[in-house]
């Protein structure tokens, strides 16, 4: 059960960051901004990776 909560919490940080993403491309970003959107949504992509050993993004 603890694995499904942390796979459930990495989900729902991962939809966060993708909406506020979506939000930020609606509008000019700097390079800065475009770069930091990229790593943050990579970190929690990589957050996922741990939280759920069987996830994989690139299936």
């Amino acid at each position: 059960m603890l694995a499904a909560d942390a796979r459930y919490q990495a989900y729902s940080t991962m939809a966060a960051a993708v909406q506020e993403y979506a939000a930020l491309i609606n509008r000019d970003l700097t390079v800065e901004e475009a770069d930091h959107a990229a790593d943050s949504i990579e970190a929690i992509l990589d957050t996922v990776d741990k939280a759920d050993g069987r996830f994989s993004r690139f299936h």
